[in-house]
């Protein structure tokens, strides 16, 4: 029901008591929550070589919880890593390199 002075959608309880009837009201609105927001954290990387940017995004993960987020928010954090290499990698870059070295001279 609408309470047409204010314009706000109201639930009513109706329910019964030995001293008469009770009745409740609850301002619909009170029963929505706006849903928080997140900031996404995104880490711009050399893997082996290879850029890439990870997480791609947290906003599946961050609506699961009951957060709404926004990919181009100005809030988001954005991290420059310069490399996450693995030990192997980089011995498999030196190789490469050194390779690329002896054919270079």
């Amino acid at each position: 029901m609408i309470h047409f002075a204010t314009q706000t959608w109201y639930i009513y309880l109706f329910t019964t008591s030995p001293t008469g009837p009770i009745i409740y009201t609850l301002p619909l609105a009170s029963l929505y929550k706006e849903p928080k927001m997140c900031t996404i954290t995104t880490y711009s990387c050399t893997i082996c070589t290879k850029q890439s940017t990870r997480p791609p995004t947290l906003c599946d993960e961050a609506e699961v919880w009951g957060r709404a987020c926004k990919p181009d928010s100005p809030n988001n954090i954005h991290r420059e890593v310069a490399s996450t290499c693995s030990r192997k990698c980089r011995e498999q870059e030196g190789e490469i390199r050194a390779r690329n070295g002896d054919k270079q001279a």
